[in-house]
Parts: C-alpha cells; structure tokens; sequence
C-alpha cells in the first residue's frame, strides 16, 4: 500500500502540468512582419498581441498583430493589412502586464 501512495503522490503533479500544458495554446509572433522586426508579445484572454519596430525616414514606427488562439488573425480596428493571415501555435505564452 506505501509503494501505491508514493507512486501515486509522485505521478498526480506530474499529471496535472501535462494538462495545463496541453490547454495552454497560443499564437507565437513571427519574428519579422511586412519588413518590421519584432518587438514584444504576449497573450492576454486568448488573444495574442505582436508588436513590431520599423524606422521610416528617422522615424519609429510601431506596428500590432493580433491573434486568438489557433494562429488566426483577428481582424479588428487599427488592423495592420501586413499580418500573416495565420501563425504557428505553442504553449510559450507571456503573459500581458
């Protein structure tokens, strides 16, 4: 019975991150986008925002992506037409601050 307890107290956490970690998807940031570099990212409800850098005549120039949480680009306000249409999914999700 103490070998089926310690067996048994040793595989549940080990159980539980493999869960977690299965369900934790998100959309991963392309590492360049329409000729910007990427910036910063992270995942918030879901969604995925990726910020990009690019200088135009001296001038920064940021640019967002946004993506739920199979890679596909959410269409919304203030879109950037140069965001791939889908992305690769993971479980690396920073969170926003």
């Amino acid at each position: 019975m103490k070998i089926f307890l310690t067996l048994l107290a040793a595989i549940t956490p080990w159980s539980a991150s493999t869960l977690v970690s299965v369900h934790a998807q998100c959309a991963i940031c392309p590492t360049s986008m329409g000729g910007a570099r990427f910036y910063d990212g992270c995942t918030q409800n879901g969604v995925t925002s990726c910020w990009y850098y690019q200088a135009r005549n001296g001038a920064p120039q940021y640019r967002n992506c946004q993506f739920d949480t199979d890679g596909i680009i959410l269409v919304m306000r203030g879109f950037d037409p140069s965001c791939p249409d889908s992305v690769q999914t993971g479980s690396n999700c920073p969170s926003c601050p």
